[in-house]
């Protein structure tokens, strides 16, 4: 015997159909449909979505935002810090080919005035020593910067996991629901249909009729290949994500940019 259900639970279950309803009756939209909104638009509408969201899931997207946020400050630092190092190290090679440079021009000079040092060849050596102590100065200062670029992208990797987990978490619960809530609403539909084709078979395919082998094309191997070729495999190729519900609108079908390569990073160090 069932245990009745509790007068929060209808109230709830009502809700979710009516939302459900609600969301059958909006149009298709195509997969990433919010990103293609002129620049202008993005906010508003996405300010729109999160307020129609129930407060749980407004509070899970909100959530996955900040993952999303963290990953791309620690991304961007990570950038930042690796240019840094770059500029460093092209600063360092100019310092030492000026040095360089200036060192064998002294030399020259030195050789054209039989061993003298003039004025100028003392402030050109004073220069070319300046570049070489800069030289010096400029790779220790790279190698510092160079010790912390494993940190930054370990810390990049592991926000990106974290962001990329959330995403995938929220994506899978959702579907769940969406499904869950399609066959409140059409499963009756759907199932009678499915039977009524079985019976179909059951009539093409009976075990009684000339020519049915078992396995092969009665109605049981008959129906299961219906179900799989119309349901199971068109779902598997269907390329054309489409979509009625708002927050997979807000989170997109997949996670953001190169989160999932970035992942990689936090095994780094």
């Amino acid at each position: 015997m069932s245990t009745p259900m509790t007068d929060t639970a209808v109230n709830a279950t009502g809700t979710r159909i009516a939302a459900a309803m609600h969301t059958g009756n909006q149009p298709l939209r195509e997969a990433g449909w919010l990103t293609k909104l002129p620049e202008a638009e993005v906010e508003n509408t996405t300010a729109q979505l999160v307020t129609g969201l129930s407060p749980g899931w407004r509070l899970r997207v909100a959530d996955l935002m900040n993952r999303l946020n963290g990953w791309m400050e620690a991304r961007s630092s990570e950038t930042a810090a690796a240019g840094a190092v770059s500029t460093l190290r092209e600063r360092r090679s100019e310092a030492e080919r000026e040095a360089e440079a200036g060192r064998a021009r002294f030399r020259e000079l030195l050789d054209q005035n039989s061993g003298t040092v003039t004025a100028e060849m003392k402030k050109l050596r004073a220069a070319y020593l300046e570049q070489e102590e800069t030289a010096r100065e400029l790779e220790s200062l790279t190698g510092e910067k160079e010790k912390q670029l494993p940190q930054l992208a370990h810390d990049t990797g592991c926000k990106a996991t974290a962001y990329v987990l959330s995403h995938e978490g929220i994506t899978d619960e959702r579907v769940d629901e969406l499904l869950g809530d399609f066959l409140v609403l059409h499963g009756a539909e759907l199932f009678s249909l499915l039977n009524m084709k079985y019976r179909q078979f059951r009539r093409t395919g009976s075990e009684y009729m000339p020519g049915v082998i078992e396995g092969v094309n009665d109605a049981d191997t008959l129906y299961g290949g219906f179900v799989m070729q119309r349901i199971a495999e068109t779902g598997r190729k269907y390329s054309g994500l489409m979509f009625r519900d708002d927050v997979l609108s807000l989170t997109g079908i997949t996670p953001a940019g190169s989160a999932k390569a970035d992942c990689k990073k936090k095994k780094l160090i």
